[in-house]
């Protein structure tokens, strides 16, 4: 089967979120205008290719990542290998940087996972430290379109803790002041 290009005519990456009870799975597409090969390589199902990727978390028996290609003709999701990726424990939501390079993935209990994604295969790899200390009851994550600044929502202390975002390899660090109060049980942030 011949290969099929398909051009993205959006100037920014397509970065969508979708929150389901205690789950979340954030999908992304390729750059704007990157033409992207679909043919029998392109890791989509049937070989009708890759038109982005999912991950997905959950709190219940799996605290792992899950990682999945999305097939550009279907829409059905195909686990990319590994499937998953250990992570920490109650993960309970994930971030995309606009740029498609790092993942964040937060948890209930004090962390924030950082990983690289390989533009290759998009597969997460943990960053080095794997993970940043932060609150304690971490409810969302949000990172700036232009890939610098990460915000995250505390219900226990109604705060939103602020990082920055190393251009070069993704690690958060925390800004100064590391917390600004807002309201009370902040469930979401979204930032423009």
């Amino acid at each position: 089967m011949p290969a099929v290009n398909i051009t993205y005519m959006t100037k920014l990456m397509l970065s969508v979120l979708l929150l389901l009870s205690f789950t979340s799975i954030t999908c992304t597409k390729k750059k704007a205008e990157e033409t992207l090969d679909t043919g029998s390589g392109g890791g989509g199902g049937g070989g009708s290719g890759a038109a982005g990727w999912a991950y997905a978390v959950g709190q219940n028996n799996s605290n792992d990542v899950h990682q999945y290609s999305i097939d550009t003709v279907t829409g059905a999701l195909t686990p990319l290998s590994p499937a998953t990726v250990g992570s920490g424990n109650q993960a309970y939501g994930i971030a995309i940087s606009p740029n498609g390079k790092w993942a964040y993935v937060i948890y209930f209990s004090n962390t924030i996972a950082q990983y690289s994604i390989d533009q290759t295969t998009h597969q997460l790899t943990p960053l080095s430290p794997a993970t940043v200390a932060t609150g304690a009851a971490l409810s969302s994550i949000e990172i700036t379109p232009d890939n610098k600044w990460v915000y995250v929502t505390d219900v226990a202390s109604n705060n939103v803790y602020q990082y920055a975002v190393d251009s070069v390899n993704g690690t958060l660090s925390a800004l100064s002041p590391a917390t600004v109060a807002t309201v009370q049980n902040p469930v979401q942030i979204k930032v423009k």
